[in-house]
């Protein structure tokens, strides 16, 4: 991801990683909490799938111009 090299691929894994572990622990344990304690639980899954619909959209739009996956594809194209 950093050096943005298989982007799609490698943010489609980690946004189904991240929304997996959001639900297995966070959002089920929340479930046998009470209060503060689940409200905190509930927030922490909330945020894992923020982050895990942020990767839905780098998968989406792709990593951009200044990224490796755009200097393979320079190559292929044809100038018209």
């Amino acid at each position: 991801m950093l050096v943005a090299f298989q982007t799609r691929w490698v943010a489609a894994a980690l946004a189904a990683f991240t929304a997996v572990a959001g639900y297995l622990y966070h959002f089920v344990p929340a479930q046998g909490m009470e209060g503060c304690a689940q409200m905190a639980e509930m927030n922490q899954f909330f945020k894992n799938v923020t982050i895990a619909g942020g990767f839905l959209m780098l998968t989406a739009f792709g990593p951009g111009n200044l990224s490796l996956d755009a200097r393979g594809d320079r190559g292929s194209r044809v100038a018209a």
